[in-house]
Parts: C-alpha cells; structure tokens; sequence
C-alpha cells in the first residue's frame, strides 16, 4: 500500500499576488502489510518541511490518506485526520557537542 500525508487546508505559500492556495504533501511511503495486521509506517520530513511546520499552525493539520489493496486485487482508500506536532528544537542525534 501507498500513505501520503498532506495538509488539511490549502495554505498560500510564497509571497506577492502569484502565491496560490494549496494543499501540501508532507510525506509519501510505501509499505506491505500481511492480511489482518497492523503495523507503523514511518517517514522521514525534509528541512523546508519541518520547516514549515514550525512556524505555520495550519499545516499541522494533516490528513493520512492511505491506499491499500488485497491479494484479489481490490482496492480501498481509508481517510484519517492528524494533528502534527514538530519536533523540539533541541541538539541533532549523533551530534555529540561537537
């Protein structure tokens, strides 16, 4: 199956009157899940990303839209409303002071 995450409201990114209102993918990922489980599926966000999480509320409204299909071939998407929260801004792992 396939999750991408995108911002629930369509946020005007840019400046000037060529800014548009859009909705933002935030993260895409692929995963496979056997019959009947369950399992966390992970990604990673980019700088410009985590970025525009931390200085814009709105975005962190997400929404997970995940695509899955069965072994007989069909297909359903399952919607879920998120609420992200942006990691604090403390030191970077394996970073050691340095």
């Amino acid at each position: 199956g396939q999750v991408i995450v995108r911002t629930r409201a369509r946020l005007r990114l840019g400046k000037g009157s060529r800014a548009k209102r859009r909705r933002i993918v935030l993260a895409r990922a692929r995963f496979r899940i056997g019959a009947g489980r369950t399992r966390a599926v992970s990604f990673r966000l980019g700088a410009r990303k985590l970025r525009l999480l931390r200085n814009n509320r709105r975005a962190r409204r997400a929404v997970a839209i995940v695509r899955v299909r069965d072994a007989a071939g069909n297909r359903r998407t399952v919607r879920k409303t998120l609420r992200l929260v942006p990691p604090s801004g403390g030191k970077k792992a394996g970073s050691r002071g340095r």
